[in-house]
């Protein structure tokens, strides 16, 4: 029924969200309306079930200290040489001076360039970072929605649970 949920009017699409997340355990009331809104649209056109929004949004509403990372992904993406990558990107992050989703897609592209490497080198350690897995909805988005402070934090927090 992936289709029903994507022609879903997205307001009622937030309503049942808000629902089908409080029955898993995830408590948006302290989170702003706009906030909470703009969070979950970002999964309604990927058409999840409501029986899988949990999975796919839930680091939107966790603090970033109890945010788990998947420990596959941890393994395989967390190695040596993304510490430094994670540390330029939390310090690019954190002086860019417009934190949109266009702006952050730009200043990754250039950092890795910058860096000599592809993208997606940064892209799979950002997201690992900020969602605590390594698929979900539209990188650049979610981190718009999550603010500077917490991606930032977040990318520390990732970047510091490399040994060197």
């Amino acid at each position: 029924h992936f289709e029903h949920v994507r022609r879903m009017d997205p307001e009622k699409f937030v309503q049942q969200a808000v629902i089908s997340l409080r029955i898993w355990g995830i408590e948006t009331s302290g989170f702003s309306p706009a906030y909470v809104r703009s969070a979950l649209l970002t999964v309604q056109e990927k058409g999840k079930l409501f029986s899988e929004l949990a999975s796919w949004t839930d680091f939107y509403f966790i603090p970033d200290e109890a945010l788990a990372l998947d420990p596959e992904a941890r393994a395989k993406v967390l190695v040596p040489s993304a510490r430094p990558i994670l540390e330029r990107l939390s310090a690019a992050y954190a002086t860019v001076p417009e934190f949109s989703a266009t702006s952050l897609e730009t200043t990754l592209k250039q950092l890795a360039t910058e860096s000599g490497v592809k993208a997606g080198a940064l892209v799979q350690p950002c997201r690992l970072a900020c969602t605590g897995r390594l698929v979900g909805p539209s990188l650049y988005h979610l981190m718009e929605i999550l603010g500077r402070d917490r991606v930032v934090n977040r990318l520390q927090r990732c970047a510091a649970l490399i040994s060197e």
